[in-house]
């Protein structure tokens, strides 16, 4: 993980990574535009920063480099959210620049520029919690899977004891307690229903 102690060590970073996302999606920075990432009216880091600016202002369009510099910011930022270490280096350096007065710095931290929000400066990446919502009619589903349990075991019971007379005594036994006796039929329905609605209870609270 990358320690930033001048602010040059910042802007070679980032200017690096924009520099090159510009490079991969096709658009790759002039020279000008590339310097002037390095622009600051109070820390100037390149001997040639008078020059640089005064042909920046008579061939780029401000507002439309600005604009373009936070497109390829948030386009890294997007990427550096599934590399952590990648995204504390450039959380790290943005931070650097917050200590300064940098044109990069006021490019990335105007709220106006950037698609959803200006840059993290905690080092961290954002969780995302799944959101709690039941897929619809998922209560009815599980009454219903509940109740097709209860009769695909009846009708079981019921195909073996008429077409398997054959079968093992307790399987016999078992189907035999099932149909003649409608208390412990029911016994088994209320069982499956409790469980069913224990099993919802715990998916819809328990987390």
């Amino acid at each position: 993980m990358s320690e930033f102690t001048t602010f040059r060590e910042a802007l070679d970073h980032m200017a690096a990574r924009i520099a090159a996302r510009a490079q991969e999606e096709g658009t790759p920075l002039s020279e000008v535009e590339r310097k002037m990432l390095y622009f600051s009216e109070t820390d100037p880091q390149l001997p040639d920063q008078t020059a640089f600016n005064r042909e920046f202002g008579l061939s780029c369009d401000e507002d439309e480099y600005e604009r373009k510099i936070a497109a390829f910011a948030h386009s890294i930022e997007e990427h550096d959210n599934f590399h952590p270490a990648a995204r504390m280096s450039w959380n790290r350096a943005f931070a650097k620049l917050g200590e300064g007065d940098f044109y990069l710095f006021a490019i990335l931290n105007n709220p106006d520029l950037a698609p959803d929000q200006p840059p993290h400066l905690d080092g961290f990446l954002p969780t995302f919690d799944p959101p709690n919502e039941r897929p619809p009619h998922d209560r009815l589903k599980l009454w219903l899977a509940a109740i097709a349990i209860v009769f695909v075991l009846s009708a079981i019971a019921i195909l073996w004891t008429q077409f398997s007379p054959h079968l093992p005594p307790r399987i016999l036994a078992i189907a035999d307690w099932l149909l003649q006796d409608r208390e412990h039929s029911r016994a088994v329905f209320d069982v499956v229903v409790l469980i069913a609605l224990a099993t919802w209870w715990f998916r819809r609270f328990g987390r």
